[in-house]
């Protein structure tokens, strides 16, 4: 028998039906809106009132007991919402996440019992706990949420069978022997017996209006007002600066270093979110330097971060897409004749470039994947307004090149300036912050993250916007998300016709160029001095590699300094003020399209020695 009721098979049109069809995302969407939440609440808030007025009125006399239940239900679901948080939009998986409930009900006991003989007010006493829970979070997240799944889930489940044995035998801690307080003087956590007589929450006995209050339901409405009050901060985080920082972690960590995302702060924040959203009852892995997990996934041999450049591993392939380059040479004039197509040399009307000021400066740069140098000696120099192609054959180091200037790699030799500012050594997100944005070879969109969102990540590295500034709504979190969403409809000004109408629409559901356009859009809203562009024109049907021609003169022309990786040698020969040509990491020529078309070298390295020299 089908799940659902018999008036959705007779009625399609049904609302429950279409309800029901719409899948977990829009029932997500549809029971978290302010309309839904806030009669829910209200109505929850007079349940104690209606068994009150039931127990008055009738034989029943369960209202007490039920509205204390209610309480812990209220208590537990403020849990739920900090797991949540955890994994469900950070994406970790925190084993150990019950622990932090018993550190925060054992601080609270030591400072409101006779077990110390501290008895401090109620609020200094939540203070205190707020205080311990945040400093375990701390000194647990900071080294343990440098490792991502199963690695994460085992050593937090370490860490609350830890706790749950350091608690029980805090009874008589065995450091303290032989000391002045001697091993039965000190008893912390009264072990298997706990703490007796803790102070209860000394809660107003009126209110007004209300009269007289029964401590139970004063409790009730504590709780659920906490639960309030988690549901609203994590809805608000989940749509700010900070919600979308987690959501990228989760969803692709380079990508989300790439766009100014430090991933090694954001995960230790939101344990440090949940603590606070208990206050009720109370992975990366190790880095090698060059910003990739230290260990290798099973069964693989080479280094994780040679497979992101163009397969060094394999044989290069000495073709580029079957010919390209051949293809080029007789494609020249034919898409110079286009109205508004590809032309064979590029506009001699362009300004000189030689007195404008140096953007990106590199020197001697070298990167080895064990034995197999990727790039050795690469030097270049790129002036501003400039658009300078890379290209090679598959495996020539390309993409190796735009992961040392984006800090994704660190070089073993050499130097890289960005305007002066040495890039080698910084972290990717502090190299996004000084001015370089990029694409990936491979589309790196958040699938789970709207165009409009995925777009609004580009501006994380020069907003501004803390957790609690965006729950309190602080002016300067206004203003900050403000020129976030401005800065969204400069950057799909180049988009207009592909991605306006597609804003609020997931990413997983676009086209594969609309996905392209997406991620270039968001590289321009990082409002970057350098653009790195890897193969925008990558599966790209010829109409939409003119469209992409156009885009990228249109950046140029809006002031960017443009460096591209590109196997679509009809369009290099239009865009390009130069060429760089690399083969086996080695820069082999350079200079304006039509001279490296021409480079022996060049037609050596694409097509063999013999077509060279025919």
């Amino acid at each position: 028998m089908s799940a659902q009721p018999q008036a959705f098979e007779s009625d399609p049109s049904h609302p429950l039906k279409r309800f029901w069809e719409s899948g977990p995302a829009a029932w997500n969407a549809a029971l978290t809106r302010p309309q839904v939440l806030i009669p829910f609440f209200v109505l929850a808030a007079l349940v104690p009132l209606v068994l009150q007025y039931i127990e008055d009125n009738s034989s029943w006399i369960g209202a007490q007991y039920w509205t204390l239940i209610l309480a812990s239900c209220a208590m537990y679901a403020c849990l739920a919402v900090a797991l949540n948080l955890v994994v469900g939009y950070a994406g970790l998986l925190n084993l150990g996440f019950i622990a932090f409930f018993g550190i925060g009900s054992y601080a609270y006991a030591l400072v409101a019992s006779d077990q110390l003989q501290q008895h401090y007010p109620l609020w200094a006493a939540l203070l205190v706990v707020v205080i311990v829970t945040l400093a375990f979070a701390l000194l647990v997240g900071i080294p343990a949420l440098r490792l991502r799944g199963d690695y994460l889930a085992i050593v937090t489940l370490g860490f609350g069978l830890i706790m749950r044995d350091l608690i029980l035998d805090l009874d008589r801690p065995p450091v303290l022997a032989n000391h002045q307080f001697g091993p039965n003087s000190l008893n912390l956590t009264g072990g298997t017996n706990g703490i007796h007589q803790v102070d209860p929450f000394k809660l107003p006995t009126s209110l007004p209006l209300l009269g007289e209050i029964p401590h139970y339901r004063m409790y009730y409405w504590l709780f659920l007002g906490f639960l309030a009050l988690s549901i609203y901060a994590m809805l608000r985080w989940r749509h700010t600066r900070t919600g979308r920082a987690w959501v990228a972690i989760r969803e692709d960590e380079l990508a989300a270093r790439a766009m100014g995302v430090n991933t090694f702060k954001y995960p230790p924040v939101s344990p440090a979110a949940v603590r606070f959203l208990q206050v009720p009852d109370d992975q990366r892995p190790p880095d090698r330097g060059d910003g990739f997990p230290a260990r290798r996934p099973a069964g693989h041999g080479v280094d994780p971060a040679a497979q992101i450049d163009g397969r060094h591993a394999r044989a290069t392939d000495r073709r580029i897409g079957g010919g390209r380059l051949g293809r080029a040479r007789g494609c020249r004039s034919r898409c110079g004749r286009r109205g508004g197509g590809l032309r064979g040399d590029p506009d001699p009307g362009r300004p000189d470039m030689t007195d404008r000021q140096r953007v990106l400066e590199i020197r001697g740069l070298s990167h080895r994947f064990g034995g197999l140098a990727a790039v050795d000696k690469f030097d270049i120099e790129i002036v501003q307004g400039e658009i300078i192609s890379l290209v090679g054959p598959n495996g020539a180091g390309k993409t190796t090149v735009f992961n040392l200037i984006s800090g994704v790699l660190r070089p073993k030799v050499g130097s890289i300036r960005l305007l002066g500012q040495e890039l080698v050594g910084r972290p990717a997100h502090r190299i996004t912050h000084l001015g370089v944005a990029r694409t990936f070879q491979n589309v790196r969109v958040f699938p789970q993250l709207t165009v409009k969102e995925n777009i609004l990540l580009g501006t994380h590295h020069w907003t501004r916007s803390g957790m609690l500034g965006s729950v309190a709504y602080w002016p300067g979190t206004v203003r900050a998300e403000s020129a976030a969403h401005a800065e969204v409809q400069t950057a799909i000004d180049l988009f207009r016709e592909r991605l306006e109408p597609r804003l609020e629409d997931p990413a997983f559901t676009l086209s594969y160029a609309n996905r392209r356009r997406t991620e270039m859009a968001r590289a321009l809203a990082a409002r970057p001095k350098l653009l790195l562009l890897d193969e925008p024109a990558a599966g790209m049907n010829p109409y939409e590699r003119i469209e992409i021609a156009r885009l990228i003169r249109s950046m140029r022309d809006r002031g960017l300094t443009i460096f591209l990786i590109e196997h679509h040698m009809p369009l290099v020969m239009e865009i390009s003020d130069r060429v760089i040509v690399m083969d086996h990491g080695v820069k082999i020529a350079e200079g304006l399209p039509k001279e490296v078309h021409n480079n022996p070298r060049v037609v050596e390295a694409y097509l063999g020695r013999r077509a060279a020299s025919a």
